[in-house]
């Protein structure tokens, strides 16, 4: 299918025009599906050992379900913050929330804890495999459920998926 990235196939569309112009593409991106593909697949790497690439997948789940959450009160709607965790992301957010009415309080709560992916890197998909202990993941596999149930993705997931 030339022209065309694939995009996330379960629920929506299946393909999103690499021709796009940035502001189309973005509002297509699902941050909610990849949210749940990113945790399920963090678990699956780390039962198997992989910590470092799970440990990776397991802060792209937080960064999506923060972003999916943040999309709500974006301005214009569904605008991309491109941004990071830890301090990059949640920044974005906390400026975004100002002004706002108690409904974002859960969203404010992680942006304002400094303890919440505060080890995490999107650059540390380049550390070796020993970045990642089994403590580190077990601790940001936390974070990243909160993250989804900050953004109502919990419901998405098997309760047994984010519980430990």
């Amino acid at each position: 299918q030339k022209g065309f990235a694939c995009a996330a196939r379960a629920g929506g569309s299946d393909y999103v025009p690499e021709d796009l112009p940035d502001p189309l593409r973005e509002a297509m991106r699902n941050y909610a599906q990849a949210a749940v593909r990113h945790f399920r697949d963090a678990e699956l790497l780390a039962a198997s050992q992989c910590l470092g690439g799970g440990g990776h997948l397991i802060g792209l789940a937080a960064e999506c379900a923060l972003k999916h959450a943040a999309r709500k009160i974006t301005s214009p709607p569904d605008a991309e913050i491109r941004s990071h965790l830890p301090g990059g992301l949640c920044g974005a957010i906390a400026r975004l929330l100002r002004g706002r009415d108690a409904t974002t309080n859960r969203l404010r709560q992680i942006c304002k804890d400094g303890a919440f992916f505060a080890d995490w890197d999107v650059a540390n998909r380049y550390e070796d495999d020993t970045h990642v202990t089994h403590e580190r993941f077990v601790r940001w596999k936390r974070s990243a459920a909160r993250a989804l149930s900050v953004a109502d993705l919990a419901r998405r997931m098997n309760d047994d998926a984010i519980g430990s």
